[in-house]
């Protein structure tokens, strides 16, 4: 595979196109993205013939015949197909071991997984930067529409651009206080547009969040901190569903309180809605009642205050953790 042309390709046409708006440093020409020595997908050259002609996936499945000549490779020859698969993807290192896997408990190995194990890549990269390098157009582009609890208020739209840009600062906020790869990070967030950037930012940096549902109770979250070992947790001072306010950093206080959660040692906060001037900011009147810790617990709007959006993903072997699953198993 002819991967050495494609990042020739991919870092000297990167120039921003003269249609882009975006006033936003994130699109100046000096940005780092720009020149990101990433390894550019083959997808994009990918056949647009209406028969397939099996040298890669196709963009769309245009008939159930297509499907069905798609699935039986996935069945006959699982490695060919899902290296296929990985070419739509941007990489690092694209992998030559692509699946590696033995199922079978009594064997010597044992149940063990493995795909794309020599591979290197960043997720937060091939979720943004990599869609507006190609399509620079992209970058006003909505990627994000925030419904609002209040069905009568307006909409918040977030684009591309907008979204890449908050997702580096965050990052840059992280780093700034120490988190690194492979430090675990507790997430406790509402349904929110920031939830998804500090998922993204977690990716970027390659920390490991770990997502914890907004309704638990302090003790459950007590719980999920010790059992991740975490020492940072991102959250918001409220969260609101259905008319009712939950205060997450009241609970967050309370869980760091308990012995499971005594190693935090720091706590980000997002404040509700901060920045969306067309939406009624519904917690003003509970703010004043929040416990705060200097040096511990810090507003992320803030500390993006002491941050620029220059910020390079972190090259990350494609089987190292990007999160943990936080279940509930009832017996």
């Amino acid at each position: 595979m002819a991967f050495s042309t494609l990042l020739n390709n991919s870092t000297s046409h990167n120039g921003i196109h003269s249609s882009t708006k975006q006033t936003s440093t994130l699109l100046s020409s000096t940005n780092s993205f720009l020149s990101n020595p990433i390894i550019t997908a083959s997808y994009r050259a990918a056949s647009t013939n209406s028969t397939w002609n099996e040298s890669s996936l196709p963009e769309r499945i245009k008939s159930l015949d297509e499907y069905k000549a798609i699935y039986s490779l996935s069945i006959k020859d699982p490695n060919r197909f899902w290296r296929m698969a990985a070419e739509r993807l941007d990489w690092y290192q694209f992998p030559t071991k692509i699946k590696n896997t033995e199922f079978d408990y009594r064997s010597e190995r044992g149940v063990d997984i493995k795909w794309y194990e020599d591979g290197i890549l960043n997720v937060c990269y091939n979720c943004l930067d990599r869609h507006i390098e190609h399509d620079h157009s992209l970058a006003q582009q909505v990627a994000l529409v925030f419904e609002p609890d209040t069905p009568t208020e307006s909409r918040h739209h977030v684009t591309y651009g907008e979204l890449l840009r908050d997702v580096k600062k965050f990052a840059n906020v992280l780093k700034k206080h120490g988190v690194k790869k492979g430090d675990r990070v507790t997430v406790y967030m509402p349904m929110v547009v920031e939830a998804c950037v500090a998922l993204l930012a977690c990716a970027r940096i390659g920390a490991v969040h770990s997502v914890v549902f907004g309704g638990f109770s302090s003790n459950n979250v007590a719980e999920r901190i010790f059992d991740c070992d975490s020492t940072v947790v991102i959250t918001s001072d409220f969260g609101v569903r259905g008319g009712k306010s939950s205060r997450l950093k009241n609970k967050i206080d309370q869980a760091l309180k308990m012995k499971q959660g005594s190693n935090v040692k720091t706590v980000f906060v997002f404040e509700r809605n901060h920045g969306m001037v067309e939406l009624k900011d519904d917690c003003a009147d509970l703010r004043g009642t929040l416990e705060w810790t200097d040096g511990r617990d810090f507003w992320v709007h803030e500390e993006l205050e002491k941050v620029d959006d220059n910020c390079e993903p972190e090259p990350m072997n494609a089987e190292d953790p990007l999160f943990i699953v936080n279940l509930i198993i009832y017996f």
